[in-house]
């Protein structure tokens, strides 16, 4: 544990210069040093969490179940927190100097600040840390329609259903399986699926829609009911059943990491469609192609058969030639009826026709306040009586188009709720 003492004094010293220059030449100085890298990664990757917060930090004599530092952070990762493991932790702090008791807390806390970033890190590092950014759509607009249309005349683009579901990110690693929100919070107890992947390719990463079965084995007869139950589900304790992915892409694990794939959006369509159908797994669906052609014209027209009745949420179309790229690209489009937004919820307006009650929710939008209806009674009586539960969250609306007043100011066209956001997730306008 005495040689965390030099690698403090690698931090110090990075810490110390302001120049993004330097610290990077410090970062490359120590890339042969196993114990520094051990610790950025511990610390710096969002991928290990160790569940520990400032508050439950505390020191108790005795002997702790761990005698090495990285056991302790590796159990604390892949566990649940407890009692136990928390008092266990208390002990090996116990047991610990005092200014390496203080290094160590700071690594738990992932708090080891010294102003580098993972970007940076991995920069200077390669392999050791990845930063987890997923491939976004863009909405179709008139800001990216006519760029779409132009290239999509020139190699083809394709066209799938967009399902109303959550977005599922799977890391399959050396066997292991893990499925992640687009924030990186992994879903617990989605047993079923995790063993369905098992036959899937390692090393690899795949992107879908996590989607509920529909109870009675009918078709849904609109894809909020889908939503609802799909959301009901990913959001209770303990396993989960009745969820599939349907698959719309897959890249390396590698190439994720890097944060792009060369490999043409057509070519892994196909690639995930063979495998799908070789696995030939219930859980595990295919993303289908309804069109793959040059004819724009088509767009629009499949746009309004696929949402009629709220069948489905809408369109999603990308790019034959294009690569995967972990971030917003123009390439890849959703394309709905009803435009949407993350926005924050700022605040509570009454009703005026039952006085005492919610009448809409105040979301930030540029700056300005904007309205929101759409909301149930449940959800009125709720956050009237409890605002803390609803001001400050992230909420996706759905909106007509945007209008401005003769002042140049925006406003979403009849602006209503859709859903609350999961934790973690940030506003966006796309």
């Amino acid at each position: 544990m005495n040689e965390l003492r030099e690698v403090k004094e690698i931090f110090d010293r990075i810490e110390s210069v302001s120049a993004n220059t330097s610290k990077e030449a410090i970062l490359r100085q120590n890339k042969d040093n196993e114990l520094f890298k051990k610790v950025l990664r511990y610390t710096y990757d969002k991928n290990l969490k160790f569940k520990i917060s400032k508050k439950s930090i505390n020191v108790v004599k005795g002997e702790s179940k761990w005698q090495d530092l990285f056991s302790m952070l590796d159990e604390l990762a892949s566990s649940n927190i407890n009692k136990d493991l928390k008092i266990n932790v208390h002990k090996f702090l116990y047991n610990l100097d005092e200014d390496i008791r203080r290094i160590v807390v700071k690594i738990l806390l992932k708090d080891l600040k010294c102003g580098v970033s993972v970007k940076t890190i991995a920069k200077c590092i390669p392999g050791l840390i990845y930063d987890f950014q997923v491939m976004k759509a863009s909405a179709w607009n008139e800001k990216t329609k006519g760029q779409f249309i132009k290239k999509a005349k020139e190699q083809g683009y394709m066209m799938m259903i967009k399902r109303n579901g959550e977005r599922g990110e799977v890391i399959k690693e050396n066997g292991k399986v893990i499925i992640k929100t687009r924030q990186n919070k992994i879903y617990e107890g989605l047993t079923e699926l995790e063993k369905a992947f098992e036959f899937m390719p390692d090393n690899t990463f795949y992107e879908g829609e996590l989607l509920a079965f529909e109870p009675n084995g009918k078709e849904w007869e609109t894809s909020e009911d889908q939503f609802k139950l799909t959301n009901k589900i990913l959001h209770t304790k303990g396993d989960k059943h009745g969820i599939y992915i349907e698959l719309f892409d897959m890249i390396p694990l590698d190439d994720f990491k890097k944060g792009f794939s060369n490999t043409k959006a057509i070519d892994r369509k196909n690639n995930s469609k063979n495998i799908v159908e070789d696995v030939n797994n219930e859980l595990i669906k295919f993303a289908e192609i309804i069109y793959n052609g040059t004819d724009t014209d088509l767009i629009e027209e499949k746009l309004l058969e696929v949402s009629n009745g709220s069948k489905h949420e809408g369109l999603m179309i990308l790019l034959n030639d294009s690569i995967y790229e972990s971030k917003r690209v123009n390439y890849s489009l959703k394309v709905k009826l009803w435009n949407t937004m993350d926005l924050e919820v700022i605040g509570l307006k009454e009703s005026l026709e039952k006085p005492n009650t919610l009448g809409s929710l105040i979301v930030d939008f540029k700056g300005e306040g904007q309205g929101v209806s759409g909301i149930t009674d449940e959800l009125k009586n709720k956050w009237w009586n409890e605002p803390d539960s609803i001001i400050g969250k992230v909420i996706e609306v759905k909106y007509k188009s945007i209008t401005k007043d003769k002042c140049g100011n925006e406003s979403l066209q009849f602006c209503q709720f859709i859903r609350l956001r999961e934790d973690g997730k940030e506003v966006s306008y796309e």
